[in-house]
């Protein structure tokens, strides 16, 4: 085990700490996943409602939306998953999101320092976004406006196409993250020397 700030930290750990590192891991990432989708859902509304009615408007899909709205959009919900899973953890929580501050977790370099800006910035764009884009709102919202726009000749052909590739990457980075029995790194965190570590401080009943 490591120290940053006085504070028990592992990546790995032993079996028992492992487990209860992953589960509030998953956790800490699937409540992420559902507020910036509900919060991407909403703004998605109130700008769709701005550039025609004026009124709230909850979009079942953007097959009726232009072109040009629908990058207004997507740029919309760009911005906001860059505020929370960027600026968020490089200015409100150092390494941390809203949930992985609830729960404890810390995204550090390989040396256990705080993350620089752009390499947060990178880390999501280009690991989180385009590499392992399944587990994304904005990636899953940027294919469809894709096949429904650009590749619309064979929708469903298309869609595989684009989707089959990420798939296959986000299993093999979330099976590599459970394989890596030291430092429990996901495809992006290779990528930019990164990992997400326990800062449990032993207070209460941890997982």
């Amino acid at each position: 085990m490591t120290k940053i700030k006085g504070r028990k930290t592992f990546a790995g750990g032993t079996n028992k700490s492992r487990v209860g590192y992953f589960i509030r891991r998953i956790l800490a990432f699937g409540i992420d996943y559902l507020i910036v989708n509900r919060m991407c859902v909403l703004l998605t509304a109130i700008v769709y409602g701005f550039m025609n009615h004026g009124e709230v408007v909850i979009l079942n899909d953007l097959s009726g939306v232009s072109v040009v709205q629908c990058f207004i959009i997507l740029l919309t919900i760009l911005l906001f998953s860059l505020f929370y899973f960027v600026y968020v953890p490089c200015r409100v929580w150092k390494g941390q999101t809203l949930m992985q501050h609830v729960l404890q977790l810390k995204v550090v370099d390989d040396a256990d320092n705080d993350i620089e800006v752009i390499t947060m910035i990178k880390r999501f764009l280009i690991g989180c976004l385009l590499l392992e884009g399944t587990f994304y709102y904005f990636t899953s919202v940027l294919k469809n406006v894709l096949v429904l726009k650009f590749l619309y000749s064979n929708p469903a052909m298309m869609d595989w196409i684009l989707s089959g590739p990420i798939v296959v990457i986000s299993v093999y980075s979330l099976i590599s993250s459970l394989m890596d029995k030291k430092q429990s790194r996901m495809l992006h965190d290779r990528l930019f020397h990164t990992k997400v570590i326990d800062i449990y401080d032993g207070t209460g009943t941890a997982l």
